[in-house]
C-alpha cells in the first residue's frame, strides 16, 4: 500500500484509461483524444515497476505520455481516480461500459443501442436479445445476437467476483487494517484464500472474539458493518465482501476448516474423529483423526482423505521446485524486458533453463516475429548461451495455431526451434467440434511440443471457446505433448479441475508464466497453486526437470 493508502497494479490503473477510453466514445467525443488514452492504457500495462511510484520527470519522458497523462497518473496516486474519468462516469451511465464489454459490441452500438431503445444495463440488453429487440439496430443480425447472449450472461456472473491474485492484494489490506484494531488476537486468511481457487467471491478472514466485543470496537471506529448468522460480520461498501468470522481460541483449527473446506471434507473428517478431538490448530484437528497433516488445496475433495488414511497422498508441487521459464515474451514481440534481462531472472530464481517463446509471425497484434528477425533474435540467443553458460537458453516460439490447425512458419522454419508451443489466439468464436478438431489436428504437427493456454479463457472477461478436454489429452498422450498450466492470474489455463486425468494419462503438465515482463515471471506462483488443486506433483510437472532431463526432453528422447 503506497503512503496514501492507493494500492493499485499496473493493470489497475491502466484499466481507469481504458474505461475513459471507452466512455469517451461512448460520448462521441474526438478519436484523436480517445486514441491517446487507449495508447495509455496499453504503455502503463506493460511498466516494469509500478508506474504511481514513477517520477514524474521519468513519466514525462515515457513515449507517449503528454502532460495530460502524466497528470492524470498523479491524479490517481493520490486519490485512485482522475477528475476526467470521474466526470464522464457521471455523464455516461455505469451499465453502458458493461455492456460494451459484451463480445462484438463496440462503443457504436453500445451508444445506438442506449439512445435508440433506451437501454442502459446489461439486463435489459439481454432482454432485448431474447425478444429480438435488439436486431432494430443498424448492423445488429439475429446471428450476432445468439452470440451475444452467452458473452452477457458469462458477464452478469462474473459479478462480484475477482482475480485470485487481487483478491490476495485486498486480504493483506484488510488483514493489516484489522490487526491493527485487534493486535493480541490470531487472524486467518479462510475460504477461497487458503485453499484457493480461480475466482473470490468474498475475502474471509477468521480471528478469535466474541461478538458484542468486535462489534463493539468496529462501532468506535465507525465501521459499517451488518451481523450474519454463527458470528459472522460484513463490512459495507466494499467491491467485494469482507467478512470477520468470530471463533473461540479452543476452537480456532476446526473453525480454519469449517470456513474453507468442502461439506463432504468436513463430514468426511467428523467420522474419522476420536473420542476426546482437539480444535485448537488445524494440525491437532488431523491428529485427532489419526491422519496425517492435508494440504489446504485439497480440501475440496473428501478422496484426499482415504488417501491420507492409507497414507498415500501426493506429494504437491512447490515452488521451489521449478526449475526453468517456460513460455515468456521480450522485445521482440510484446515483452517489455530484453531476453538478457529475462534470463537475468531466471538465473536469480535459482533454474537452469529457459526457452525464448515470442509471437509467431501472424500474431500482428503481439509484433510477431517474421522470419528474418527470429535469425536475429537466434543470433542474440547463442551470443547468450557463451555469456551465462550456467543456464540454458533454448530458441522457442509460441506460434499461432491458425484456423485450419496448422502451425504459423513452414516446416523448415519449425524445425530449427528447440521448442514449439502453439496457442490460439484469433478466430475465438468456434463451436465445440470446430474448436477441437483444429487443436487435434495441430497436435498431430512433429513439432509442436506443448499446448498453450488451451481453452483461451479470461477469466471474468470471456468464457473461452468450448472443447472436447478429454480428447485433447487423449490425443496429447498418444503424441508425447505436454500442456501447458498458464499461470497468469487471468487464465489459469489448463483448468485445475483437468490435471488429475491428465496425470493419469501420462500427459507432462507444464506450470508457466507466460511472462511479458520480469514481474510476470512470479506469476508461477499462481500455476503452483493451481496444480497443487489439482493434485500436480513434482513428477508431472515439466517445468521441474533438471537441467539434464530437460534437455533430454527437448532433444526428443
Amino acid at each position: 500500500m503506497q503512503d496514501n493508502g492507493i494500492f493499485m497494479d499496473n493493470r489497475e490503473v491502466a484499466a481507469l484509461f481504458k474505461e475513459l477510453a471507452d466512455l469517451m466514445a461512448i460520448s462521441s467525443e474526438n478519436p484523436f483524444k480517445i486514441r491517446t488514452y487507449e495508447n495509455a492504457y496499453r504503455t502503463i500495462r506493460g511498466f516494469e515497476g509500478n508506474v504511481l511510484l514513477m517520477p514524474k520527470e521519468a513519466l514525462e519522458r515515457t513515449p507517449g505520455f503528454g502532460k495530460a497523462v502524466v497528470g492524470k497518473i498523479g491524479e490517481i496516486a493520490e486519490k485512485g481516480t482522475f477528475d476526467t474519468l470521474e466526470r464522464y462516469r457521471r455523464q455516461v451511465p455505469a451499465g453502458l461500459v458493461e455492456i460494451s464489454r459484451v463480445s462484438g459490441l463496440g462503443p457504436k452500438k453500445v451508444k445506438a443501442i442506449h439512445e435508440q431503445l433506451g437501454i442502459d444495463t446489461l439486463e435489459g440488453v439481454l432482454a432485448a436479445a431474447e425478444d429480438g429487440t435488439l436486431a432494430q439496430i443498424k448492423g445488429i443480425s439475429a446471428k450476432s445476437i445468439a452470440k451475444y447472449i452467452p458473452s452477457i450472461q458469462f458477464l452478469m456472473e462474473a459479478r462480484g467476483k475477482v482475480l485470485f491474485h487481487k483478491a490476495e492484494e485486498m486480504a493483506a489490506v484488510f488483514e493489516k487494517w484489522l490487526q491493527g484494531i485487534f493486535p493480541e488476537r490470531p487472524i486467518q486468511r479462510v475460504g477461497t484464500l487458503l485453499v484457493f481457487d480461480n475466482v473470490v467471491e468474498s475475502i474471509d478472514l477468521l480471528m478469535v472474539g466474541e461478538e458484542e466485543q468486535v462489534c463493539s470496537a468496529l462501532d468506535a471506529h465507525s465501521i459499517s458493518y451488518r451481523k450474519e448468522g454463527m458470528g459472522t460480520l460484513i463490512l459495507e461498501g466494499s467491491e467485494i465482501e469482507h467478512r470477520i468470522h468470530l471463533t473461540s481460541k479452543d476452537r480456532f483449527g476446526w473453525s480454519v476448516i469449517q470456513r474453507s473446506a468442502s461439506p463432504a471434507f468436513i463430514e468426511g473428517l467428523k467420522e474419522e474423529m476420536g473420542q476426546k478431538p482437539s480444535f485448537e490448530e488445524v494440525r491437532s484437528v488431523f491428529d485427532s483423526c489419526g491422519l496425517p497433516e492435508i494440504n489446504p488445496r485439497l480440501w475440496h475433495d473428501v478422496k484426499s482423505i482415504d488417501q491420507a488414511r492409507k497414507g498415500n497422498l501426493p506429494s504437491l508441487i512447490k515452488e521451489e521446485q521449478m526449475n526453468g521459464l517456460i513460455h515468456f515474451h521480450t522485445l521482440y514481440s510484446d515483452g517489455t524486458a530484453s531476453i538478457e534481462t529475462m534470463v537475468k531472472a531466471a538465473i536469480e530464481r535459482g533454474w537452469e533453463y529457459v526457452v525464448v517463446t515470442d509471437h509467431s509471425k501472424s500474431a500482428g497484434y503481439a509484433s510477431g516475429l517474421q522470419v528474418f528477425r527470429l535469425e536475429q533474435q537466434w543470433r542474440e540467443i547463442e551470443q547468450l548461451q557463451m555469456r551465462y553458460p550456467q543456464i540454458d537458453i533454448y530458441k522457442g516460439i509460441e506460434s499461432d495455431i491458425l484456423k485450419d490447425g496448422a502451425l504459423d512458419y513452414p516446416e523448415e522454419v519449425l524445425a530449427k526451434f528447440d521448442v514449439v508451443i502453439g496457442s490460439i489466439h484469433s478466430g475465438l468464436d468456434m463451436e465445440e467440434e470446430v474448436a477441437t478438431k483444429r487443436i487435434l489436428h495441430a497436435i498431430q504437427n512433429p513439432y509442436l511440443r506443448i499446448l498453450g493456454h488451451l481453452t483461451g479463457r479470461l477469466l471474468l472477461r470471456r468464457a473461452g471457446y468450448p472443447l472436447d478436454i478429454k480428447a485433447i489429452i487423449d490425443a496429447c498422450a498418444e503424441h508425447g505433448l505436454a500442456i501447458e498450466i498458464n499461470a497468469n492470474p487471468r487464465r489459469l489455463d489448463l483448468d485445475w479441475h483437468w490435471v488429475a486425468y491428465a496425470m493419469q494419462r501420462g500427459v507432462f503438465l507444464s506450470i508457466q508464466p507466460d511472462a511479458h515482463s520480469v514481474k510476470g515471471v512470479a506469476d508461477v506462483r499462481y500455476g503452483v497453486l493451481a496444480g497443487q488443486k489439482g493434485g500436480l506433483t513434482e513428477a508431472s510437472n515439466l517445468s521441474s526437470l533438471s537441467r539434464g532431463a530437460f534437455a533430454e526432453w527437448v532433444g526428443g528422447e
